[in-house]
């Protein structure tokens, strides 16, 4: 049931804020676009030059939060933040899944994105894979004691 409240949360918004770990320990935030799949993995695409998938590839823990930044300070609130370990993808089976995905949650309409073995061979984006260990999941209007935890 749990995992169901988190997918239909998850399907409502598309940004996600995400903090990494650099060699010297220091924190680096960053803010992507998301999808997921049915186990609850979450999935981005970031320049691989820039600072979030550099510290990715050198430690893989992350944690992240998503939620609406038009909540009032007062009455329902609901968000997610978790905790997992994030990998560059390179499959060309999950890339096409993840690109057709964001084509159809993301980027409504738009021009489509580039064939997946183009994407592998000429783009500087690439794809991580979150795949969370911890996820808290903060629903005021949803659980008794305002959150549920899942641990996977």
């Amino acid at each position: 049931m749990l995992q169901e409240q988190i997918k239909e949360f998850l399907s409502q918004h598309n940004l996600m804020g995400i903090s990494t770990i650099s060699d010297d320990g220091s924190l680096w935030p960053a803010i992507v676009y998301y999808v997921y799949d049915d186990e609850l993995n979450i999935y981005f695409m970031s320049d691989k030059n820039d600072l979030h998938p550099q510290n990715i590839n050198k430690r893989d823990q992350v944690a992240c939060t998503i939620f609406s930044s038009d909540q009032p300070s007062s009455g329902k609130k609901a968000g997610i933040q978790l905790s997992g370990v994030a990998e560059e993808i390179s499959m060309i089976k999950s890339i096409k899944w993840m690109l057709k995905m964001w084509q159809s949650h993301i980027d409504k309409g738009g021009e489509p994105l580039m064939d997946a073995q183009d994407f592998l061979g000429l783009a500087s984006d690439r794809i991580y894979k979150i795949t969370p260990k911890r996820i808290k999941y903060f629903n005021n209007g949803l659980f008794e004691k305002n959150f549920e935890i899942l641990d996977l």
